[in-house]
């Protein structure tokens, strides 16, 4: 419930950081011309989606009853 909670709230790491833990960034055709940090959040924009984790975690909060108000 808690990283749930971190993910609707926004504090989470960021798509671009991710993108660093990959081990090839290098995906498109000239992905290889960009500097490291543009490469990074073109990474991230083809294989996140934020918008989406940030939904999906509201549902399933809105839908499960919070574990820490069950008796």
């Amino acid at each position: 419930m808690e990283a749930l909670q971190r993910i609707v709230s926004g504090d989470v790491t960021r798509g671009p950081d991710l993108a660093k833990l990959a081990v090839n960034q290098v995906q498109e055709k000239h992905d290889w011309a960009l500097t490291v940090e543009l490469r990074f959040v073109g990474y991230a924009s083809h294989h996140f989606d934020e918008p989406g984790a940030r939904d999906a975690a509201k549902e399933i909060l809105a839908s499960h009853p919070r574990a820490d108000l069950q008796p």
